[in-house]
């Protein structure tokens, strides 16, 4: 199977909303002790006029992914944004990535990853770091292959709930021939 990855205008808000809240959901739902919580961080974090604005901002960079011309995922990237205790003054944040579940497996997350690197090297930044969820292993061996490390921990609160979370970071000297030597081991 084949994708096409592309940056996101404005436009393309609905279909991250769409997109984000059906992957949070599938990935999430499942750690929510209360299912109102989850709708109310839903509500506001996959809203589309909130999600256009975010598009908007210079600091940002959304990526989506096609399957025969559908949505299958998309990914927020932070140009400038750093984590204190990663070792370097120009970072990247791949700050929301998310692949509809019937696409796992397909090479859709990796050829969006793939867009996400290239373009933090382009941003010149030297390392580009993430949020996993601690309990989300499958998650965590896609990155790993990928070349990120463990570089610390943090935690989330929505509602009442905190989640605790892994941050990992990726040197970006690492060319995206080899992480395409990564993916390739899926």
């Amino acid at each position: 199977m084949s994708f096409i990855i592309r940056k996101a205008l404005p436009a393309d808000a609905p279909v991250i909303t769409q997109v984000g809240r059906q992957s949070f959901y599938d990935a999430f739902v499942d750690l929510f002790q209360s299912t109102q919580e989850l709708d109310n961080y839903l509500d506001h974090t996959y809203n589309p006029v909130r999600i256009e604005n975010s598009i908007r901002k210079p600091n940002n960079l959304y990526f989506l992914a096609f399957a025969n011309e559908l949505p299958v995922g998309f990914a927020k990237m932070r140009i400038h944004s750093n984590r204190p205790f990663i070792a370097s003054q120009r970072q990247s944040e791949l700050q929301k990535f998310y692949v509809l579940q019937q696409y796992h497996g397909t090479g859709a997350a990796q050829a969006l990853i793939n867009a996400v690197i290239k373009n933090a090297e382009k941003e010149k930044a030297e390392q580009l770091w993430l949020d996993v969820h601690v309990g989300n292993e499958k998650a965590k061996r896609f990155y790993e292959k990928n070349g990120f490390t463990k570089a610390g921990d943090h935690n989330f609160i929505i509602g009442t709930q905190i989640f605790y979370y892994d941050v990992m970071a990726l040197p970006l000297t690492i060319t995206i021939s080899k992480i395409k030597e990564y993916g390739s081991s899926q």
